[in-house]
């Protein structure tokens, strides 16, 4: 047995090449790998220890498998904590989406525009943006941009007979430089990973509102959390203009949560129309969010994948 054969979330690794697995199926708390998989052990070390640098987080590729990295410095001294990343990209249809809904999740990106993913911790939502960039490159082909901080899906390459993606490491401190460079490229599709500041909120909103479609992610307890959030940013920068601006380039906001035993899917959605009197649109214009449950779509809850 190998390392990349077991089922967990989280490996936890010492310096000193101790070891814990985290999210085992069945088992509760953290539970010691097999003694088989000690030379994986060894091998993920040795790239480790090559890869951390002086980063707190990266990614690292072991035997197949992408790992995201983050760095503890306790006073027993140093851990990485490994979440497991995927081994291949879902095609939107083997998510349990709704079939209504995964049509729009594909056919809309034509249109281009913002795609936003919100939603709490856990809850798959990376995932759904990887398989959204992936299915569009696959449906439509064409050049696609995935920029992250680290890498967690296997985007990088082929997509279908016509499709191609170039997947981009980039620090938080470094994405707007990576967007902008990017963009040179002319890319229809971009994957642009979570939004944590303001600055990278706006270069999604710029790149949306041009000739792409961007599809990203956003920590938010609930939808209308997650709008107010993005449009705060992006106002931070933009003022008064940021409203404008977002209320001409989303596309759709999605709230994904998993809830239940076993793991239900479930997405809130919020889809404006392309009509200039949208409601929709007037009402990120207008900043004021009270309202917004009226206009939201709510799917069944289908078995997560």
């Amino acid at each position: 047995m190998k390392l990349r054969d077991l089922a967990f979330s989280d490996l936890y690794i010492s310096v000193d090449c101790e070891a814990f697995l985290r999210g085992v199926p069945g088992e509760l708390g953290i539970v010691a790998p097999p003694e088989m998989v000690a030379p994986d052990l060894i091998g993920l070390h040795a790239v480790l220890s090559v890869s951390a640098r002086e980063r707190s987080e990266f990614s690292v590729r072991y035997d197949g498998v992408v790992y995201r990295v983050s760095n503890i410095s306790s006073q027993q001294g140093r851990w990485w904590v490994c979440r497991r990343g995927m081994t291949r990209v879902p095609n939107v249809t083997e998510l349990g989406v709704a079939p209504n809904l995964t049509d729009l999740m594909i056919s809309l990106a034509q249109d281009r525009g913002l795609f936003l993913i919100c939603g709490p911790s856990g809850q798959g939502k990376s995932t759904t943006a990887a398989a959204m960039m992936a299915s569009w490159l696959t449906t439509f082909g064409d050049v696609g941009v995935a920029i992250e901080n680290p890498p967690e899906a296997p985007l990088e390459g082929p997509h279908g007979d016509a499709g191609w993606c170039f997947q981009i490491d980039a620090e938080d401190n470094r994405i707007s430089e990576a967007v902008a460079q990017s963009r040179r490229w002319r890319p229809k599709f971009m994957y642009l990973g979570e939004i944590t500041t303001a600055e990278i909120a706006v270069q999604a909103a710029r790149c949306a509102s041009s000739q792409m479609a961007v599809v990203t992610t956003l920590y938010a307890s609930t939808l209308r959390d997650g709008m107010e959030a993005f449009l705060r940013m992006v106002e931070e920068k933009e003022g008064e203009a940021g409203r404008q601006l977002v209320s001409e380039c989303l596309t759709m906001c999605i709230y994904q949560h998993i809830t239940g035993d076993p793991r239900r899917l479930g997405m809130e959605v919020l889809l404006p129309t392309k009509k200039p009197d949208d409601l929709i649109r007037a009402m990120i214009r207008s900043g004021d969010f009270s309202d917004i449950a009226d206009y939201v779509r709510t799917t069944g809850q289908k078995k997560a994948g």
